[in-house]
């Protein structure tokens, strides 16, 4: 999870990458929780290092920052192995279920450490991570 924290002017002040410790073993509910435990030790400045150290995935996004539609080319932090860079939705025409519709799209980029992961399970997580974000109650099970 990134978090920025503003500054006067609504720009960021600094950057800052929290982990949120076991996040596999979490619920959505849990997940939400340490997410906005951590958002406040962050505006108060209380993040320790420990809070910031050894994270392996960070899902980061510039939605309502950047202009809709578009997603910037993230880079690996640290200890990273992946990072999942999502920008803001735009309403675009789609197929669902047969049909084309306006459906929000938001682009989603992947970067992965090719060192660490190879393709075929970064490949296998974009297209849970796809699924997931068409059908989020897969998130529940």
């Amino acid at each position: 999870m990134a978090l920025t924290v503003p500054s006067g002017d609504g720009y960021t002040e600094n950057l800052m990458v929290p982990v949120i410790r076991n996040a596999d073993r979490l619920g959505l509910v849990e997940i939400d929780q340490e997410m906005k435990r951590m958002i406040g030790l962050g505006r108060e400045g209380r993040l320790s290092a420990a809070d910031m150290a050894d994270s392996t995935i960070t899902f980061s996004t510039t939605a309502g920052i950047a202009p809709d539609g578009t997603a910037g080319n993230s880079i690996l932090n640290g200890t990273n192995n992946a990072i999942v860079g999502i920008g803001g939705a735009k309403l675009k025409p789609a197929e669902h279920n047969g049909e084309i519709t306006l459906r929000n799209i938001a682009p989603v980029l992947v970067s992965y450490d090719h060192r660490v992961i190879d393709g075929a399970p970064a490949s296998r997580f974009m297209n849970y991570l796809h699924q997931a974000l068409q059908d989020p109650t897969l998130l529940l099970a």
